[in-house]
């Protein structure tokens, strides 16, 4: 192995990703690594996430839903004892925090499983609220000014799209993945601040960051394209800035405009 390292077998896993008929031709015996033989796996966990070899994350999102659903029992034995921005409080730092952790990774996710995500969140809203009786969650979310889930993955996509296209600082690594849009004669689409889409040719591909996040961004209103596309203040080390209000000058009003577009959009299938 490199830098001198050794591969330990027992603590190693190997997992193919892919479509249906891909993964059916992918070997199912052990791989040998460095001579060491590691066998496949259904699925594997990076940061606290997992992953499974079609990338639907059904297994993170049965796991996330535990969790949160152990937490909001919690929350409702002690409801009455609180008023409703304390409980408001814990339900974004402990709950929220849980549903928002690598939710970019949920772009294009079929809706059976952010409808799983979708329930939690509501139920979170009705305990918040101290609700009784039918009630629409749409109402009580937009109360509490919490975005729905698909909105919620939107909104950190683009976000990202936004950091990425205002500077070359940071994130690095997606700077190379997004392209403007340029028509191959003068056209008045080539002033609206577009990416380009590059051709996809499954469902995996149309969730790649390089696919959907341009998918996204045309969506948006000019005017919050315009606030990426403004000259960012001059800083000497921007590494060393701990301000992202000073590196993105227009992060603030982006974010703003951004909420109050996606809270326009509520997808109404997810959110009775």
């Amino acid at each position: 192995m490199f830098n001198g390292l050794r591969l330990n077998p027992s603590k190693s896993e190997v997992m193919w990703f892919g479509t249906r008929a891909q993964l059916r031709s992918a070997p199912q015996d052990d791989i040998l690594i460095s001579s060491q033989p590691v066998s496949s796996s259904n699925s594997v966990k990076v940061v606290g996430v997992t992953f499974d070899s079609q990338l639907a994350f059904s297994q993170h999102i049965s796991q996330v839903c535990k969790e949160v659903n152990f937490h909001l029992l919690a929350l409702r034995h002690i409801r009455r004892y609180i008023d409703t921005p304390t409980a408001n409080m814990l339900a974004t730092s402990i709950i929220q925090s849980r549903l928002d952790y690598c939710n970019s990774l949920f772009s294009g996710l079929s809706e059976s499983n952010l409808c799983r995500l979708q329930r939690v969140q509501n139920r979170a809203a009705l305990i918040v609220t101290n609700s009784r009786g039918p009630v629409s969650c749409s109402a009580l979310l937009r109360k509490l000014h919490w975005l729905p889930i698909p909105n919620r993955i939107d909104f950190k996509i683009a976000l990202l799209t936004f950091k990425v296209l205002l500077t070359s600082q940071q994130p690095i690594h997606l700077n190379s993945l997004l392209h403007p849009y340029s028509a191959s004669r003068s056209l008045r689409s080539s002033e609206l601040q577009l990416l380009s889409v590059p051709p996809t040719k499954s469902v995996i591909q149309s969730r790649a960051f390089s696919s959907y996040s341009p998918q996204l961004w045309n969506r948006l209103p000019q005017s919050i394209r315009n606030l990426a596309f403004s000259q960012p203040l001059p800083i000497a080390n921007p590494a060393a800035c701990m301000s992202n209000s000073v590196i993105y000058p227009n992060l603030s009003p982006f974010k703003t405009a951004l909420k109050t577009f996606l809270f326009d959009l509520l997808p109404t299938s997810l959110v009775p």
